[in-house]
């Protein structure tokens, strides 16, 4: 049975520039285009368009953990159903090297993923699809870990 995939937009159009690359913090809201492969993210909403995400240490309670990143190609904007099917394709390809498991094969874990808008690709040439991965209950539903999930194997 295939799960429904969970995506996020990116919001902050108006920030600009690049803050230097700093060891996490225990807990710190960031935007999210701050965001880096390895961080884990502790957020209950996985749909809809975000400006800022609460980042923290892997070994506390979080909903996400990056796990892939690439960028996207293009002058114009693709359109939505473009942007996501490129960003499903990334993201579950590159779901069995990180969690050790073949993304369909695996039952309690699924991937999501914050993408560029229309607006944030035209006003901060923003062409980032960052992956997460996210542990599910047995029901199939979203829920919180307190480790890294590479390698998780189920």
């Amino acid at each position: 049975m295939k799960r429904a995939l969970l995506v996020l937009a990116l919001a902050s159009v108006g920030l600009g520039g690049c803050a230097p690359t700093l060891p996490p913090a225990p807990v710190a809201t960031i935007d999210p285009y701050a965001l880096m492969v390895g961080d884990c993210v502790r957020d209950g909403n996985f749909a809809g368009t975000v400006a800022h995400i609460t980042r923290v240490d892997c070994s506390r309670v979080h909903n996400a953990e990056a796990f892939a990143t690439t960028r996207l190609k293009g002058d114009a904007f693709p359109g939505d159903a473009t942007v996501h099917d490129a960003a499903q394709k990334f993201c579950v390809a590159r779901f069995a090297e990180f969690a050790g498991i073949d993304y369909n094969d695996s039952k309690l874990l699924d991937v999501s993923w914050y993408f560029p808008t229309e607006a944030s690709w035209t006003q901060r040439d923003d062409r980032e699809v960052m992956c997460t991965i996210l542990e599910l209950d047995a029901a199939g539903n979203p829920t919180t870990s307190t480790a890294s999930l590479r390698g998780a194997d189920r």
